[in-house]
């Protein structure tokens, strides 16, 4: 379902009925998402390249005052920001009163993001006396949206959009990871004029799979969370300018991708789930992503969910990822 006026609507006359939205889907835009005046701010999941008025990209090059919130109808922000109490307390003097959410199931535990982080947005509308509004933009392959609501401290929400679609991909299935790897440098190479953006789940792999395509003669870029803010502007204004098509990446490059869309995305592995693989590629609208994997894939992502669960002593974390794994492989195999 396409994020349109009518939809645009629905927000804005929902605010003052005292109600939240969920979208399934994203705008084509996010900077165009709102206009009707009610200052918002949109929440993505983690560090982001914006080209612009950035101050809020990263929580770890945070400003010392905030006085910028009082310029701006619409702020973009790292949602890390949301668990300091200065910034909080900033975004109540100016008076915003909407939340706009980019993946508010990544507050669900079964899901891969900051979902500690994503819970102080509960915290926020808690300390304010007046409605602040939850406008959220979900996976439409997120099958538990009932529940979304009590995530964020809200009651009564509308959802609007299919949550019943069929995820678009096309996928290959490589007997090992080194011919995995083959068959994505192949797949990337073939598309010359594409700016491709190749995501993997383990810095390591991505490491190697550099080192394969610089063997090849094959530029490349290379983007993860360990780049600092000069270093993530730099690395993204190469790839949307530059003569390097091609962008190495692990799940940080997500929230950069509304900002610096891709051409066509190759997930090289397996994502732990169909809203991961979502996340993952629905900025990019020229073409639907390729997954190109193995089996020790499965078994890698295993082992993550297992080692995650364990550090935090929750089984439920191994029982709700293990579930949405099995989904995506059931959706890979019988996409062969």
């Amino acid at each position: 379902m396409l994020y349109d006026e009518l939809i645009k609507n629905l927000i804005s006359q929902a605010y003052p009925a005292g109600k939240d939205v969920f979208f399934c889907g994203v705008p084509s835009d996010i900077r165009t998402a709102f206009d009707d005046g009610i200052k918002t701010l949109f929440l993505l999941p983690g560090a982001f390249f914006f080209p612009g008025e950035d101050d809020f990209s990263d929580v770890k090059c945070a400003p010392v005052a905030f006085d910028s919130l009082k310029c701006h109808h619409t702020v973009f922000a790292d949602i890390r920001f949301m668990a300091d109490e200065a910034f909080r307390r900033a975004l109540a003097e100016y008076g915003f009163a909407r939340i706009a959410l980019l993946f508010p199931e990544c507050a669900d535990i079964a899901q891969y993001g900051y979902r500690q982080s994503y819970s102080w947005v509960g915290e926020y509308r808690a300390e304010r006396k007046d409605f602040v509004q939850i406008a959220g933009f979900i996976s439409p392959y997120y099958r538990n949206t009932e529940s979304l609501g009590a995530y964020f401290g809200g009651q009564e929400a509308f959802i609007v959009g299919d949550d019943t679609e069929e995820l678009k991909f096309s996928s290959f299935e490589a007997v090992s990871s080194s011919a995995k790897l083959y068959a994505a440098a192949a797949s990337a190479e073939k598309y010359a004029f594409d700016r491709t953006v190749i995501y993997f789940n383990s810095r390591q792999e991505a490491g190697s799979f550099r080192g394969l395509l610089a063997a090849r003669g094959t530029e490349s870029l290379y983007f993860d969370g360990t780049l600092t803010k000069d270093e993530r502007h730099n690395t993204l204004t190469e790839f949307m300018l530059g003569d390097k098509n091609l962008l190495i990446a692990t799940k940080s490059y997500i929230p950069s991708s509304f900002f610096c869309p891709p051409d066509r995305v190759i997930f090289c592995g397996v994502p732990f789930s169909a809203s991961h693989l979502y996340r993952a590629s629905c900025a990019c609208t020229k073409h639907v992503p390729t997954v190109i994997y193995c089996e020790d894939d499965f078994v890698r992502n295993e082992k993550i969910i297992s080692s995650f669960s364990d550090a935090l002593g929750n089984t439920e974390i191994s029982e709700k990822r293990l579930q949405g794994l099995e989904n995506i492989k059931n959706l890979l195999k019988s996409n062969q």
